[in-house]
């Protein structure tokens, strides 16, 4: 079962504020995305490495920075990031969400 939901994406971003002189700020993108559902075996597999799955979103690649994702936000809480893989057949990436931050 999928769902929609709205996902902030925050990343990194490195803006040049004079001639080699470097500054990083926190940008926060919110983008949509289908909640996909968590299954047990996963749960199990997850577990036995020390992991919490909290939830996991299939996103549009293109929507993912290059940079890489520090957190996400969803339903006003941050969550850290166990892992993003992005499908080779399809255009989308799935994000899953462990813990709190």
């Amino acid at each position: 079962m999928e769902r929609k939901a709205a996902i902030f994406l925050a990343y990194t971003e490195r803006t040049e504020t004079a001639p080699g002189v470097f500054e990083n700020s926190e940008t926060l993108l919110k983008v949509k995305a289908d909640q996909e559902q968590v299954y047990q075996r996963r749960l199990e597999k997850a577990m036995a490495d020390g992991l919490i799955v909290t939830a996991r979103f299939k996103v549009r690649s293109e929507l993912i920075p290059q940079t890489g994702l520090n957190y996400v936000q969803y339903q006003g809480d941050k969550y850290k990031i166990n892992f993003v893989q992005p499908q080779k057949n399809e255009h989308y990436t799935i994000i899953e969400l462990g813990g709190l931050v």
